[in-house]
């Protein structure tokens, strides 16, 4: 059965059958209503027509691995079309968690296993009291470039952890992360930042036209976002430290 959703404001029909990908996706799933309503308030703009992510038994038969489920064939099918297809509407995924603070995001990105996931976490643990923490998505949040800013949207694919919300912010912050027994924290030049957002870029390196597709789009997205390194432990301090030189000191030379 095909259903229709709405994924990091992008109209996609799939027909996912597995309990696995429709309990990930359901949380952006629409009605044939809101399909249209949707479509007739934004008919000029082509990033709102219906990406198709569908699979036919032959396909699946094709490329789906020997040691696959079906379900992770599904994700990961899903995914790798979602990537192509919106390449071409400025928008890419990208290797991090991703977090709303008061309606601000922060993008926080590591090699894996370095610890962007348990960062993240410390957020909603020391700062939710006081502030609005949303875990927008915890390992390929969808990032999209507009003339006014940057923004970012959870998506049903969030790695192993599986957190992620449907919802979206302008971008504050990138911050790349390394384990310190001390904490600190620098802003990076637009030159240093390159490579390592090139690194945690997801697209076919080896396609050639979206190889030049997306050093364009990401030389934009490193003009329009603040990008810094952080060296730290797991730690209150730490996350204040972010907290403080991201937002309060900021304000203060504002």
């Amino acid at each position: 059965m095909r259903e229709h959703y709405r994924i990091a404001d992008f109209n996609v029909r799939m027909n996912c059958q597995t309990f696995g990908m429709m309990k990930l996706c359901e949380g952006y799933r629409i009605d044939a209503e809101e399909l249209a309503s949707v479509n007739e308030s934004c008919a000029e703009d082509t990033s709102h027509r219906v990406i198709d992510l569908c699979y036919t038994e032959e396909e699946r038969k094709k490329i789906q691995l020997a040691e696959e489920s079906l379900s992770q064939f599904e994700y990961r099918y899903t995914w790798a079309v979602y990537l192509q297809k919106i390449l071409e509407d400025d928008a890419f995924c990208f290797h991090a968690s991703a977090l709303s603070v008061d309606g601000e995001a922060l993008l926080f990105s590591a090699d894996s296993g370095t610890g962007k996931s348990t960062h993240a976490g410390l957020w909603k643990q020391y700062l939710s009291n006081n502030h609005e923490i949303i875990r927008l998505n915890d390992d390929k949040p969808v990032i999209r470039l507009f003339d006014e800013g940057v923004w970012v949207y959870g998506s049903p694919w969030a790695g192993k952890h599986g957190i992620h919300t449907n919802a979206k912010a302008p971008v504050k912050a990138l911050v790349f992360l390394k384990q310190a027994k001390e904490n600190g924290i620098r802003k990076i030049s637009k030159k240093e930042a390159f490579q390592l957002v090139f690194t945690q870029t997801f697209f076919q390196k080896s396609d050639p036209v979206q190889r030049i597709q997306m050093l364009e789009l990401l030389d934009r997205f490193i003009r329009k976002t603040s990008i810094y390194e952080l060296s730290c432990n797991i730690s209150e301090e730490a996350v204040k430290l972010v907290y403080h030189t991201i937002w309060e000191k900021k304000e203060d030379e504002d």
